[in-house]
C-alpha cells in the first residue's frame, strides 16, 4: 500500500506537464516480491494510491502505474509469506516455489528473506495466461485509482523480461526457442493492458544491456529490438530503454565486455539501435503517434541534458538523483548543483531520506521566493570544461553545455 508519505513525496516532484511512474506494482498479491512490495488488490490499497495520484494532478502532473510480476526473483519463505497475506494458507501444487520461463534458478542468496531464491516452478501455458489477465485486472484497478497509464516492467531480470532471454527461458514451445517466441507473452501483456487503456497510453521498460537477476541470454540487443519493433508497430506511447553503463550486478568495464563478447558492436552499446528502430517504425494504425524514446540509467546533470541535445533519446528519466532533489527540474534548468542521495535511506519507510530533501532555493540565506531566479543562476561561479579534440561530437557537446549554462568551455581542434 502507498505510504501516507507517498502524495506527499511525489507532490514535491511534480511539475507542470511532468510524467510520474510510480514504484514497481505487481499484479497479484500471492506474488508479493518482499514484504513492502505496492500491490492494488484491496479497496484500501486503491484508495492510498488514489490519495497519491490526486497530489499529483493537482500540479498538473500526469501518472503511469508501473506493473510487474516477481517471478523467480523470490523465495520460499517470501512466497509463503505473500500467501498467507493474501489470505491463502494453503501452498499451491509446486509448493511455495517461485515461478518462471523455465525451471532455472537463480544463483545467491535472496536478500529480503536470507534464503536461496530456489528453483522456480515452469509456468504452464493455462498459468501464462492467467498472469497476463493478472496484469489487465491490475491495470483497470490503476485507471479505476486515476492513473493516466500503465508502464509495464519487461527489464531488471523480473519475470517479463525472465521470458526474453535464453539463459532462462528453456522452453520449446510458443513462448520459447526463438527470438519470435520469446518476445510473445510480453507483446501479449501489452495487448492485454491496451484493452483497457490503449496503446497509446502505455510505457514498457526494457533493460537490454544489464543481467540484472542473472537475465544473461545469448542475444540480448537483437532480441529487445525484436521487441521493440513490435511494440512500436502498435505504437505504443513510449519505450522505456536502460543504458549499457548501468548494471547492478557488473561494474561498467565488466559490463561492457560481457556484451561486446556476445558480438554487439561497440556503437550500438547505447540508445542508437533504438533511436533508429523507431525513426524507421510507425505504428500499423496511422492515427497513433509515433514511439517515443527515453532513455534511463545513472544520469547526471550534464549527461542527461546531453543524451536529449544530442538526439539520442526524445526524454530521460531519472530516479535516484529525483529523491534528494525534489525540484530537480528547476536545477536542471538553472545548473544549480545537485544534492547527493543517501543509498542508506532507499529501503527504510519513514520521512527521513524520503520527503526531508530540501529544494535548492530554501537551502539560500537571503534569497526570497520573490528573487528572480534567472539572475541568481547567472550570477554563480562557472566550471571550466575543456573539449579536446572531438571533432563534430565536440562541437555539439560544446554548444549543448553552452545552453545548459553555468559552463566555461574551451574547445580545442586542430
Amino acid at each position: 500500500m502507498e505510504s501516507p508519505l507517498a502524495a506527499k513525496y511525489f507532490s514535491q516532484r511534480t511539475t507542470p506537464g511532468s510524467l510520474i511512474i510510480s514504484q514497481a506494482t505487481g499484479v497479484g498479491a500471492e506474488w508479493a516480491a518482499w514484504p513492502w512490495a505496492a500491490g492494488l488488490d484491496t479497496p484500501e490499497q486503491q484508495q492510498a494510491l488514489s490519495r497519491t495520484i490526486r497530489a499529483v494532478h493537482e500540479k498538473s502532473g500526469y501518472w503511469f502505474q508501473q506493473l510487474f510480476h516477481v517471478g523467480r526473483c523470490t523465495s520460499p519463505a517470501l512466497v509463503k509469506l505473500a500467501r498467507d497475506r493474501a489470505g491463502l494458507p494453503n501452498p499451491p501444487p509446486y509448493s511455495y516455489r517461485g515461478v518462471s520461463a523455465s525451471a532455472v534458478a537463480e544463483s545467491g542468496i535472496n536478500t529480503h528473506s536470507g534464503e536461496p531464491f530456489g528453483e522456480p516452478h515452469p509456468l504452464t501455458v493455462e498459468e501464462i495466461h492467467r498472469i497476463r489477465d493478472d496484469y489487465k485486472r491490475t491495470a483497470q484497478s490503476s485507471v479505476d485509482a486515476g492513473a493516466d497509464g500503465i508502464e509495464d516492467l519487461a527489464g531488471n531480470g523480473f519475470l517479463l523480461d525472465q521470458f526474453l532471454h535464453d539463459n532462462i527461458n528453456q522452453r520449446t514451445d510458443e513462448y520459447g526457442g526463438s527470438v519470435e517466441n520469446r518476445s510473445r507473452f510480453v507483446l501479449e501483456v501489452v495487448d492485454a493492458v491496451a484493452e483497457v487503456v490503449g496503446y497509446q497510453r502505455i510505457g514498457v521498460r526494457v533493460s537490454p544491456f544489464s543481467n540484472f537477476h542473472e537475465t544473461d541470454g545469448s542475444q540480448p540487443l537483437e532480441q529487445i529490438l525484436h521487441l521493440s519493433r513490435h511494440l512500436a508497430l502498435r505504437g505504443i506511447a513510449y519505450l522505456h530503454v536502460g543504458e549499457a553503463r548501468v548494471s547492478r550486478n557488473l561494474d561498467v568495464e565488466a559490463n561492457l565486455k560481457r556484451l561486446l563478447d556476445k558480438g554487439i558492436e561497440q556503437d550500438d552499446l547505447s540508445l542508437r539501435p533504438f533511436r533508429r528502430l523507431l525513426r524507421e517504425t510507425l505504428p500499423e494504425n496511422p492515427t497513433l503517434t509515433p514511439t517515443v524514446l527515453v532513455g534511463t540509467g545513472g544520469y547526471t546533470a550534464v549527461t542527461g541534458i546531453l543524451t536529449v541535445e544530442q538526439d539520442l533519446a526524445d526524454a530521460v528519466s531519472f530516479g535516484r538523483r529525483f529523491i534528494s532533489n525534489p525540484d530537480l527540474v528547476e536545477r536542471l534548468r538553472f545548473g544549480y548543483p545537485l544534492t547527493p542521495y543517501d543509498r542508506s535511506t532507499f529501503y527504510t519507510h519513514g520521512a527521513e531520506g524520503y520527503t526531508t530533501y530540501p529544494t535548492y532555493r530554501s537551502t539560500q540565506v537571503g534569497i526570497s521566493e520573490a528573487t528572480d531566479i534567472s539572475a541568481s543562476a547567472s550570477e554563480r561561479k562557472k566550471k571550466r570544461v575543456a573539449i579536446i579534440g572531438a571533432g563534430i561530437s565536440g562541437i555539439v557537446s560544446a554548444a549543448a553545455l553552452q545552453r545548459v549554462g553555468g559552463f566555461d568551455i574551451q574547445l580545442y581542434e586542430r
